[in-house]
């Protein structure tokens, strides 16, 4: 029967030969145990560990409550943790039901396996994994703080780009009103020129229209000098926009290419935090 210790000897030899048993089983397993058998009612045999011990001696009544009498009152076996603030010591309790040849339950075999060593593994996994994932918290809202602040410095570049496109159309627009003005300083110079030249022809009469004649001239040549000043102007304005121009273009395109990078290894750190996750519920789920 499954979970039963069922002997067809006497009870005396019984115990008698896992006297001589336990202590090799123990040294066998390389692992610090305990062992005990009962009979109905008290304990009849101990080898305390180590340091498992539960701290009994043979011949002691078994206390009421405890659970190797409902063991032997169900017949089933138990198996179960024994935290480390009852003994001072972590182990696992596996108690056995032993009945003689008619199926009777006689007593009860009471095996205790330290898992200190295990517990304290299981501490520091369970502290590492815990670091990993705050680690990964961070890193992974780092992560999206970056990709979503280029997301705002490629739309901010963009901005850019379509000011400095807009400034460009603005600038074509200045140079043919500058070229209208100087068509104008032009033919305004020539009828200057040609009211000069009549004024000379009608002589003293024409002394004050040639004054004027005159005045028109020297405004139309400051005007196209002006012009010329505004054009130079603006071609330097328009150089410096196309290199400001080439510059964005590049920002942005680095831009666009950091924001998929951050994506991605989000993406990544949120696959190696569910990992994490993973192992933190294995590492609780593992003695």
């Amino acid at each position: 029967m499954k979970g039963v210790l069922a002997i067809k000897i006497s009870d005396e030899r019984f115990v008698e030969s896992f006297k001589v048993v336990a202590p090799y089983l123990r040294g066998t397993l390389d692992v610090d145990m305990m062992v005990c058998i009962t009979d109905r009612e008290k304990f009849i045999y101990y080898l305390p560990g180590e340091k498992v011990d539960v701290r009994v001696r043979e011949g002691d009544t078994i206390p009421p409550g405890e659970l190797l009498l409902e063991v032997m009152k169900t017949g089933k076996q138990m198996i179960g943790e024994v935290p480390e603030h009852v003994y001072g010591v972590p182990f696992k309790a596996m108690m056995t039901p032993i009945v003689d040849r008619s199926g009777n339950v006689i007593g009860c075999l009471g095996i205790g396996l330290s898992t200190e060593k295990w517990t304290i593994v299981k501490k520091e996994m369970i502290s590492l994994s815990s670091t990993l994932s705050e680690s990964l918290h961070q890193l992974s809202a780092s992560s999206e703080e970056m990709a979503a602040t280029s997301e705002h410095l490629h739309q901010s570049e963009k901005d850019l780009h379509k000011f400095i496109n807009q400034t460009a159309t603005r600038i074509q627009e200045i140079n043919k009103t500058l070229k209208f003005i100087n068509k104008i300083a032009s033919q305004t110079k020539m009828l200057g020129i040609n009211a000069a030249i009549e004024a000379a022809r009608v002589g003293d009469r024409g002394r004050g229209f040639a004054i004027v004649a005159e005045e028109i001239r020297q405004l139309s040549e400051e005007s196209m000098n002006t012009s010329k000043q505004i054009n130079d102007l603006t071609e330097e304005i328009n150089v410096m926009l196309e290199q400001a121009l080439q510059s964005v273009e590049k920002s942005t395109n680095n831009t666009q290419e950091q924001a998929a990078v951050s994506e991605e290894i989000t993406a990544s750190i949120q696959d190696i935090s569910g990992l994490s996750s993973r192992l933190a519920d294995l590492t609780k789920s593992t003695v």
